[in-house]
């Protein structure tokens, strides 16, 4: 059962990818390519937002405490 799931999830993302070429072709055309790229991240930061609040285990108000110096890599 947990194949024909992984199956059907990686069916859903390869023509969510293939979809969302096309849509971001008809947005630049319809409205410009910046505006068009800008939906395009709105919505997809949106979806993301809501299915990490509503799924995620973590709180989003500990990005503030996150310790500094670890999230500035050393080159």
């Amino acid at each position: 059962m947990i194949k024909f799931i992984i199956a059907f999830l990686a069916l859903i993302g390869g023509s969510g990818l293939a979809i969302q070429s096309q849509i971001n072709a008809i947005f630049s055309k319809k409205v410009g390519v910046f505006e068009g790229a800008s939906i395009s991240f709105a919505v997809g930061a949106l979806a993301l937002f809501f299915f990490a609040f509503f799924f995620g285990k973590g709180n989003f108000l500990y990005v503030f405490s996150a310790p500094k110096r670890e999230l500035v890599a050393d080159y």
